[in-house]
């Protein structure tokens, strides 16, 4: 995704934000990989789901995504922001997630 870093650099919660952008873009990834697998040219989350492709093919595809955009979410860089305490806060509960998992 282009200026991917800039966007969550600008917003007002950079956890959250490259765990939602990170999600995007893994899902999309992930999407396309199945349905070329499958013969279709989905490349949206939305789209595959809405023409019927199986929730059985759809879910390894989504928690993949998930687990990796919450691993880097957990790695995003917070000294720069205003709201320190709060992002640190949602990376350990992230990490708590992930140890959990």
């Amino acid at each position: 995704m282009k200026n991917k870093e800039r966007l969550i650099q600008e917003t007002d919660s950079p956890v959250a934000a490259t765990l939602a952008i990170s999600f995007l873009e893994k899902s999309e990834d992930n999407i396309r990989r199945v349905a070329r697998a499958k013969n279709r040219t989905y490349k949206s989350l939305t789209s595959a789901s809405n023409d019927g492709l199986a929730r059985r093919h759809l879910i390894p595809a989504i928690q993949n995504a998930l687990m990796e955009s919450i691993y880097e979410a957990c790695a995003t860089d917070t000294t720069t922001t205003d709201n320190r305490l709060r992002e640190d806060g949602l990376k350990v509960a992230l990490q708590t997630y992930m140890q959990a998992a």
